[in-house]
């Protein structure tokens, strides 16, 4: 695993923050997670992201505006929207949306895929 890496988790439930983020590192990412549209403009503006997570548990508005944010900064970062429902889409190049019920290994599978 490339550990120069970078994910951003953005989510509002700590103990699923908690959890993935500690799935993702186990698996050799460098993880940093945010709480808040706040937190996420500043781990998004601050060191190079290549790829954004962007939980159920956030608004439609916050993701798309934490999204918008990621393209104007890191033009080649991609984003992973998770959703409650059980389907993979991919919505543009750039982006899939993946159950966030799947499971663990789901995830870990996804990001491997997209991020390297």
């Amino acid at each position: 695993m490339d550990a120069n890496i970078s994910l951003v988790l953005f989510g509002e439930v700590p103990l699923l923050l908690q959890t993935r983020q500690w799935m993702l590192q186990s698996s050799g990412y460098d993880v940093r997670k945010a709480k808040s549209i706040g937190e996420a403009s500043e781990e998004i503006s601050g060191r190079r992201v290549s790829l954004l997570i962007v939980c159920h548990s956030v608004s439609v508005q916050d993701g798309q505006d934490a999204v918008a944010l990621l393209r104007s900064r890191w033009p080649e970062a991609k984003y992973l929207m998770l959703r409650e429902e059980d389907s993979v889409e991919v919505d543009t190049e750039s982006a899939v949306n993946v159950s966030g019920v799947n499971g663990p290994q789901r995830l870990i599978e996804t990001v491997r895929k997209i991020a390297g």
